[in-house]
């Protein structure tokens, strides 16, 4: 029988316990990510390792989406320049995005989508 979750009923504890989930401090992991892109200035530097010490110490609690988004995720838009142009903000949409795993169905909506014609970022 297949279990349906909603994204907002789940914590990172509970994904931790049940899909074996590990936290994955290595700079070198997803290094396909990390290859040919600007070099980064001290200043952006200490942003990020802000925004990553504020995590940390927030993520031993359970964190509300207003705190994620406030705290972590307007910070790091900022910094990737996603509130420029050519990039555009939807917030809230009305797509529904799952996961199965194992008979388990994780469903999600996309709190915040950045785009343009050719480049879509978003965060669930």
């Amino acid at each position: 029988m297949v279990q349906v979750i909603q994204t907002k009923d789940v914590s990172f504890n509970q994904l931790i316990e049940q899909f074996n989930l590990q936290r994955a401090d290595d700079e070198n992991f997803f290094r396909e990510w990390q290859d040919n892109l600007p070099e980064l200035n001290e200043l952006e530097k200490e942003n990020l390792e802000e925004i990553k010490a504020e995590y940390q110490h927030l993520s031993r609690y359970p964190i509300l989406e207003p705190v994620v988004k406030m705290v972590i995720l307007s910070p790091l838009l900022r910094l990737a320049g996603f509130y420029q142009p050519p990039f555009y903000i939807a917030s809230e949409e009305e797509v529904e995005i799952s996961s199965e795993d194992e008979g388990t169905i994780i469903r999600g909506r996309i709190d915040i989508l950045v785009f343009n014609p050719l480049f879509w970022v978003l965060v669930i």
